[in-house]
């Protein structure tokens, strides 16, 4: 027998949130652990453009060495196939860093926004 699953928890990110709400304030919010990121995610719906020429879209995080005075590292593998079909399979390698403080997020290091570096000849693009 199998135990229950965690609960998830949904909010709308703090810039689109109503000031009356509790429920999406950052003191009662924690983001999900490291290790529920660790697999593989397909992204079915997206509002980022980026997204609209391409099928096919996954995404799998994997633990990276960190201290404990450091924040959490996910290493990161964007793989997708143009809409077309023609191309085969193209990847985006990554390093996402939990953002610990920022003006987004009050809750310090508790995994709820990331930071993203490319790897490679990706090196130089960030995002946030």
């Amino acid at each position: 027998m199998s135990s229950p699953a965690a609960a998830i928890t949904l909010r709308a990110p703090s810039k689109y949130a109503s000031s009356s709400s509790s429920a999406s304030s950052p003191a009662s919010y924690s983001g999900p652990s490291a290790e529920f990121l660790h697999r593989t995610w397909s992204v079915t719906h997206s509002t980022l453009s980026m997204w609209r020429t391409a099928r096919n879209v996954r995404i799998t995080y994997k633990p990276l060495p960190s201290s404990s005075s450091s924040p959490a590292r996910i290493d990161d593998l964007v793989e997708y196939e143009n809409r077309s079909g023609k191309g085969g399979v193209k990847s985006v390698a990554g390093v996402d860093t939990a953002c610990s403080g920022d003006d987004d997020d009050d809750n310090n290091n508790n995994n709820t926004s990331w930071d993203w570096r490319g790897k490679g000849l990706l090196f130089f693009v960030t995002s946030h």
